[in-house]
């Protein structure tokens, strides 16, 4: 908590408008299996999100809360700062649900995936998919080859160690005869679609993402 305070309180008001979280429920959640708690209006206040953690108003919440009953296949959004806290299941059943973070392009989502582990592990995929493109084969399309490399391989390159990019691009380009634009902001994507474009082998392609990885450390 006094690692959140160092932020000015401006700050942490304003993060709010930058994720939209939700909940999709994959069971019936009838108030005794205790779905999540709300504060209504609460993302107005103004202290900041240490006072989550202050007695008086954690108190003051408890007497507040309401409770959203909700069937298979509901969904609720709400914003951050809104006082939120898991109820209490007082049955024998489960209550399971898929909790997402929907982020601003201005922020970072609180879980990252290794996105360096997804890619290596479809790209057998990818590299089959294109090949039947390019074959013209009609149960693939361009499209969904984009839509795959977009749900494994990251296309943010941030953020990067300058001096270790500069030369881990070389090497690449010049090991691997890629056409990677000089200036751009190099992602795993990029990598993914010039190897595809290119006939890259698996192994140049394993060593450019390992490469990218180590320069992409935050």
């Amino acid at each position: 908590m006094d690692r959140i305070k160092r932020f000015p309180v401006l700050n942490q008001i304003a993060s709010q408008f930058l994720t939209l979280q939700s909940a999709i429920a994959h069971t019936d959640m009838p108030l005794e299996t205790g779905p999540t708690c709300f504060m209504p209006f609460s993302q107005l206040f103004d202290k900041g999100y240490p006072a989550v953690k202050e007695e008086r108003y954690i108190n003051y919440v408890k007497e507040k809360m309401v409770q959203l009953e909700l069937r298979k296949g509901d969904a609720v959004f709400f914003n951050p700062a809104t006082f939120h806290q898991p109820g209490v299941n007082v049955t024998d059943g489960e209550r399971t649900a898929n909790l997402l973070q929907v982020s601003s392009a201005f922020g970072r989502s609180m879980e990252s995936c290794d996105r360096l582990a997804m890619t290596k592990a479809v790209w057998p995929v990818m590299k089959e998919w294109h090949k039947e493109i390019q074959s013209g084969s009609k149960n693939r399309t361009q499209d969904k080859l984009d839509a795959l490399i977009a749900a494994t391989a990251t296309d943010y390159g941030y953020p990067k160690i300058i001096d270790l990019v500069k030369v881990s691009l070389l090497l690449f380009c010049k090991e691997s005869m890629l056409t990677i634009q000089r200036g751009e902001a190099e992602t795993m994507a990029v990598i993914v679609k010039e190897a595809l474009a290119n006939g890259t082998s698996d192994e140049e392609v394993y060593k450019a993402l390992d490469d990218y990885q180590v320069c992409h450390q935050p």
